[in-house]
């Protein structure tokens, strides 16, 4: 039997990140506005730490590019999370965010982020 999609009991590793998504790093300067996508083995989304559903992610992702200054979105996976759910979320990523186009502000990985600032869709959160 072959099994061709990611399982919880499937011990290969999800695809690398994409190859025109920066890795996160500590800036020069001012640092810029973070907002941090995680994904959990559990199978949930974090949005800067808040549990949230793809639809309310997507809305997230579709309205960041309206703040100024516009965050760097991160996306920070746990090992075990599920391929599928992960490939979802990148997907909306490029189309919401325009990964693609010069000063992007996708990446995936450790990111060095101020935690003693969160973001919502529309700015600070308390």
């Amino acid at each position: 039997m072959v099994v061709t999609a990611c399982s919880p009991h499937d011990p290969r590793a999800c695809t690398p990140p994409r190859s025109y998504w920066p890795v996160p790093r500590a800036p020069i300067g001012i640092q810029p506005i973070t907002s941090v996508i995680a994904l959990t083995r559990d199978g949930a989304i974090r949005w800067n730490g808040d549990s949230v559903s793809f639809a309310a992610l997507r809305q997230y992702l579709e309205t960041s590019h309206r703040l100024n200054p516009e965050p760097q979105i991160v996306l920070d996976t746990e090992m075990g999370i599920s391929c599928r759910m992960l490939e979802r979320v990148r997907n909306q990523m490029d189309r919401a965010l325009e990964c693609r186009k010069p000063y992007a502000r996708c990446a995936e990985g450790l990111r060095p982020v101020r935690e003693d600032t969160r973001w919502g869709a529309h700015g600070p959160v308390s």
